[in-house]
């Protein structure tokens, strides 16, 4: 594990911002699980509709982020996918864990792994860069040639032309290293928000691969400011759940209220929910501010009220591969614009 040896001056300053951040965060629990239930409200025809699925159907995706960050990542996640309580994964390519994940998916290719497209390295005692050369792509890292911490400054400072050729130098790997890739989403969100550029650069990519994203529903991501990309999609006929949640900023002692309640109250239509399962060890808690919440993703996965929930009757568990082929097959057979 690449631990720096410099972290240790800004940690404890960082670990008290994060828990600042978690305390305001479960003040507005009310709101969060709000948010959920607003954000079901539905936008036009629901994807499952669109696919011929009957009315009512309630589809879900269970995903993985930040597969490849670390061993304990790697573990927790290898785990969940065999024992079926994930029914995805997304792999961050530049991270140090990539070549034990990669080996991991090439001896299972029935597991459905996307790209964890990543353009930030957020914490202090374990970093990366691009995978492109950072003379390629100067305006992405930090004078350390890793990858700028925030998606403020992400934002302020990157050039859309170099972020979409590192992101697409991201897949490349991926697929290079025989990797069938059944959808891409974004770390932090950074190509969700900030800049319409870095949106568009996500768009593209998305559309050029064929292959669905994460677009959270129109009324949550309203809310957060990025509401054009699943407008855009539609419009480009790329496929995306209609409904989306994602664990991150609940209190540990909270996730499993959380997580059951967003599993009682599956709405109709494709539900993706995104956790960050991780097993407990002293490195990880070394580097990630939120390992206790990473820990607590994986004790309610592994536990047996995980399992009743996930496998209730009317919920049928899916994971990308299936929008991913739903997408290519709808592609194929839409017969091509006529020209002027």
């Amino acid at each position: 594990m690449m631990v720096g040896a410099s972290a240790g001056a800004s940690r404890p300053l960082r670990v008290a911002l994060e828990s600042l951040k978690d305390i305001a965060a479960n003040s507005l629990y009310a709101r969060r699980v709000g948010a959920w239930f607003a954000s079901q409200v539905q936008h036009g025809p629901l994807i499952t509709q669109r696919l011929g699925f009957a009315p009512g159907t309630r589809l879900l995706i269970i995903n993985a982020d930040d597969f490849g960050l670390c061993r304990e990542q790697n573990l927790a996640i290898t785990q969940g996918l065999q024992s079926g309580s994930l029914s995805s994964a997304s792999l961050m390519v530049p991270c140090p864990g990539f070549d034990e994940a990669r080996e991991y998916c090439l001896n299972h290719p029935e597991v459905d792994i996307g790209i964890h497209l990543t353009l930030t390295s957020e914490w202090d005692a374990l970093r990366w860069g691009p995978v492109s050369s950072t003379g390629k792509v100067p305006s992405l890292v930090d004078d350390d040639g890793r990858f700028w911490r925030s998606g403020a400054e992400v934002f302020s400072l990157c050039r859309a032309e170099e972020a979409e050729a590192e992101l697409r130098a991201q897949i490349e790997r991926a697929l290079a290293a025989g990797l069938d890739i059944t959808h891409l989403d974004s770390h932090m969100f950074i190509l969700h928000s900030g800049r319409e550029a870095l949106q568009q650069v996500y768009l593209k990519l998305a559309s050029e691969y064929s292959l669905p994203l994460r677009a959270a529903p129109r009324t949550l991501m309203h809310w957060q400011g990025f509401d054009s990309v699943p407008d855009e999609a539609d419009r480009l006929g790329i496929l995306h759940p209609d409904h989306f949640a994602v664990l991150s900023r609940v209190q540990p002692s909270r996730a499993t209220f959380f997580w059951t309640a967003l599993l009682r109250h599956l709405p109709p239509g494709l539900t993706e929910i995104s956790c960050h399962p991780a097993y407990p060890s002293a490195e990880l808690a070394c580097f990630a501010a939120d390992a206790p919440q990473r820990e607590a993703d994986l004790r309610f996965l592994t536990s047996d009220a995980a399992r009743q929930l996930i496998e209730a009757p009317g919920i049928q568990l899916v994971g990308y591969r299936f929008l991913r082929d739903a997408m290519r097959s709808i592609s194929s057979i839409t017969p091509d614009c006529p020209t002027a």
